[in-house]
């Protein structure tokens, strides 16, 4: 195509499998960190995996999270970099409504961040504010976090806020605002301005001073339950939260085994109160949180079912719902049209993506977008064209045929990375080609890996250009590569991540 941005000669070289039989949610490359952006990670059942992507498009296991809890599913992840130390941290949220902090430099938890009354659903950190992190959640409310003094800095809740469960946030790359969107059909866009004493308090907040009588925890939304996670997350039916074609996710979690037994994977940190981080809890109840009510702008006129995914592109957003199409559109409030009034440009077209919890993603260079469906297609779209329409490329294979999640561009925008279903656990397939389709994926692992290594954690599909499996060896970059990054825990690191490799295998 001529003048298209997006890079032509797309392979599939390399496909793995976790082992723990469900849906893998999140995906996140390190993009934050420009010495450590070959790491990736993944979320998908109790566990969270840290990936090294390698030149030639190998893939090794860094790290291995699993939380203390069988009735956690993570559904989403985020990186940034932890102030100060400069370690790569990951955070990872989901259905007990708890953020983990994960440091990735000293394998531990750090933080656990305590709040939402309800599950979360995504988390988004600031570009260029790498302590604050936002988290959506099924609880009506989007919590803003500083993750080193561990504190929630605001809460955009209340009569202007979500009436629905909040599935999707992204910042803005300016820093100053956020757009939101769930399950109400409502698209919010949130100024920072609002709670800006509240981040520069938060910046310098002393978790030993004693607490101001005008101090509250501000936990607990609209009247739910203050408790965070403790009370009903556990016994809360996952059906409804999850997209239409999974099975309950907390259900398999608590019933569900795989390759890791336990003792393999130390708990790093209890589900308990009692046994939280003590930063999380003392923080909370000691820092007033700022109440951001009011939204910048808010729309339901885009899109008339849940809007599971935004993006802002330049001042231009990108919402994606069940109807097989990404509006491409700008707030544009006006007297005569409403103060909820929109300019859509164009919408992208696609087909097979007519459930929920299919998450897009654009590239650093904002050029082209990666989406997947749920018959394993991924979809590419040329950004700097304008406009909308078909899409630039498809790309398909025949060992890639279960619903894709969300997908992940690397940072020179060569490589594409894409989670999905595992053909087990459903997706419409009969028994007996659900059984075939698994065998073949192990087949193709092994082929592509020169001897059967399946990595434990479920399907990744990468999609690699020709091209960047033969670039230089020498980068800029810091490769993580100067000795295996342990599983949690573990005190003989190398041998552990090796035996979880051969267990599965």
């Amino acid at each position: 195509v001529g003048g298209c941005k997006i890079p032509r000669g797309w392979q599939l070289v390399r496909r793995v499998k976790e082992d723990h039989n469900q849906a893998l949610f999140g995906l996140a490359i390190n993009l934050y960190d420009p010495r450590r952006q070959n790491l990736f990670a993944t979320t998908g059942a109790n566990r969270a995996t840290v990936y090294e992507l390698q030149n030639d498009g190998g893939i090794q296991v860094r790290q291995v999270y699993v939380d203390a809890d069988k009735n956690e599913s993570f559904f989403c992840c985020a990186w940034s970099v932890e102030c100060g130390s400069g370690d790569s941290i990951l955070a990872i949220a989901g259905q007990l409504g708890l953020i983990r902090i994960l440091n990735c430099q000293h394998h531990r938890v750090t933080r656990t961040l305590v709040g939402h009354g309800n599950s979360i659903n995504d988390v988004r950190f600031h570009p260029y504010k790498p302590a604050l992190l936002l988290s959506a959640s099924k609880d009506e409310s989007i919590r803003l976090w500083n993750v080193n003094t561990c504190v929630c800095v605001a809460l955009f809740t209340g009569d202007c806020g979500h009436r629905g469960e909040v599935l999707t946030v992204d910042f803005h790359l300016d820093g100053n605002r956020f757009v939101s969107a769930g399950m109400d059909n409502a698209i919010k866009v949130w100024s920072l301005d609002q709670c800006e004493a509240a981040i520069e308090k938060a910046e310098t907040f002393d978790l030993n001073a004693p607490p101001s009588s005008s101090s509250s925890s501000s936990l607990g939304v609209k009247g739910k339950a203050k408790g965070n996670k403790a009370q009903s997350h556990a016994s809360s039916s996952s059906a409804s939260h999850k997209p239409a074609d999974s099975k309950s996710v907390a259900s398999q979690a608590a019933g569900g085994k795989g390759g890791v037994g336990e003792g393999e994977v130390s708990e790093s940190s209890a589900p308990d109160h009692a046994s939280l981080p003590a930063a999380g809890l003392q923080a909370a109840g000691k820092f007033r949180s700022s109440i951001v009510q009011m939204p910048m702008f808010s729309t339901a006129r885009i899109h008339r079912n849940y809007v599971d995914c935004v993006r802002w592109c330049g001042d231009l957003l990108l919402t994606k719902s069940t109807h097989n199409k990404v509006a491409v559109w700008k707030p544009a409030p006006s007297k005569g049209a409403g103060q909820d009034a929109a300019l859509v440009i164009g919408e992208l077209l696609y087909s097979n993506s007519d459930i929920w919890f299919l998450r897009f993603n654009i590239d650093p260079a904002h050029s082209f977008m990666a989406l997947g469906n749920k018959v394993g297609q991924i979809y590419l779209w040329d950004l700097t064209k304008g406009g909308g329409g078909r899409e630039t490329l498809k790309l398909s294979h025949s060992q890639c045929t279960s619903t894709i999640r969300q997908t992940a561009i690397s940072a020179d925008s060569r490589t594409i990375l894409a989670v999905t279903d595992d053909d087990q656990s459903g997706g419409g397939m009969p028994a007996a080609e659900r059984s075939q389709t698994s065998s073949k994926d192990l087949a193709l692992v092994s082929e592509l890996h020169g001897e059967p290594q399946v990595l434990p954690d479920r399907l990744g599909a990468i999609a690699q250009t020709a091209a960047s499996a033969s670039t230089e060896s020498g980068t800029s970059s810091e490769r993580f590569t100067s000795s295996p990054v342990p599983i949690v825990g573990f005190p003989h690191t190398e041998m552990a991540a090796h035996a979880l490799i051969d267990s599965v295998a």
